[in-house]
């Protein structure tokens, strides 16, 4: 099972990506020094796995504030959340394809 992320590096460094979630695309930054996932709208996202199986990503409300990263990037790049340590450890291995603009989550 696997995610997959399309992502880009922002002018402040940051690894920006696209989680699509229910009907909507969040832009995140992920964080592998952060441990909590921090999001502006805390509610309880469901992503879809490359075998169609469903995950519930619990965010925190801010706290972490984003408008710290926010501050960082582009107008044009605003960030919706943090992904952190607490959901990235539910999978087994992440690779970043820094070529391909990519990230691959594998559960």
């Amino acid at each position: 099972m696997t995610l997959v992320l399309a992502c880009h590096l922002t002018l402040g460094g940051m690894l920006l990506c696209k989680l699509p979630a229910q009907r909507k695309v969040y832009q995140v930054v992920i964080d592998t020094g952060s441990n909590v996932t921090s999001f502006v709208d805390a509610r309880v996202l469901r992503v879809t796995l490359s075998n169609g199986k469903r995950m519930k990503i619990k965010p925190r409300r801010e706290i972490f504030p984003v408008s710290q990263y926010n501050a960082l990037s582009l107008k044009s790049e605003r960030i919706d959340g943090i992904v952190g340590e607490d959901v990235l450890s539910k999978f087994r291995s992440l690779t970043i394809d820094y070529h391909r603009e990519r990230i691959t989550l594998v559960k």
